[in-house]
């Protein structure tokens, strides 16, 4: 129950950016809970054969053990997000801890890359009033999503890539992992993402869609 329920994302505050201009064919791949140094240099591949940008919230500590896949992420022009240090369920967790989440997988990923980063998405969607106050002192934008591709599931590559191209509408923040499993942050499969995503690149691209970072689709809705 709580997987189906938290994957879809909640919270309709107006600090949180959850979709961008609907009015306009800009869409959004974001992937959570990386590096993971299987799928993560595939996923990669993949898009810089596609042209494809896309923004990665990643695991603090992921991040610590693999730190040329983050150098590489930015270097190829995706943006970077915090998505925690240890994937902690924030929504309840008291708020010492909640702020060591969020600094210590913002300092830890923005001394690998050289640069601070702005963007944050809780674990699974979940979160309390701390922490979008303490994303709000990190100087963050809380970012969510408006289609799930529910890979996290575990699903094939058929319906991963059928709820993407099926639903899709202009503005939306799209939700993929790169790494992680049903319970965990490790030890997941995800072909079915890999393999998805040169028929959800090139269907979405049919319909008439372009794919750009987070930053750019809150550039593109005004904020």
């Amino acid at each position: 129950f709580a997987n189906r329920y938290v994957y879809r994302g909640f919270g309709l505050q107006q600090e949180l950016f959850r979709v961008g201009n609907r009015e306009l064919p800009f869409i959004a791949l974001t992937f959570d809970d990386g590096p993971d140094p299987l799928y993560t240099p595939k996923i990669l591949d993949l898009l810089k054969e596609k042209e494809v940008p896309a923004t990665f919230f990643i695991i603090g500590r992921h991040a610590r053990s693999y730190p040329n896949l983050v150098k590489r992420m930015a270097a190829e022009g995706h943006s970077i997000g915090n998505h925690t240090y240890n994937h902690r369920n924030l929504y309840g967790l008291d708020e010492d801890n909640t702020w060591q989440e969020l600094s210590q997988a913002h300092d830890t990923i923005s001394n690998i890359i050289g640069a601070d980063i702005h963007l944050f998405r809780p674990p699974r969607g979940m979160y309390s009033k701390s922490t979008v106050e303490f994303a709000h002192q990190l100087q963050y934008t809380t970012v969510l999503w408006s289609i799930s591709s529910r890979d996290w599931a575990e699903i094939s590559t058929g319906n991963v890539a059928r709820n993407i191209l099926r639903n899709t509408k202009g503005g939306d923040i799209l939700l993929f992992h790169d790494s992680g499993s049903i319970i965990g942050t490790t030890g997941g499969y995800r072909y079915n993402t890999v393999n998805a995503l040169p028929a959800i690149i090139d269907g979405l691209r049919e319909q008439g869609f372009i794919f750009v970072t987070i930053d750019q689709l809150m550039l593109i809705s005004g904020l």
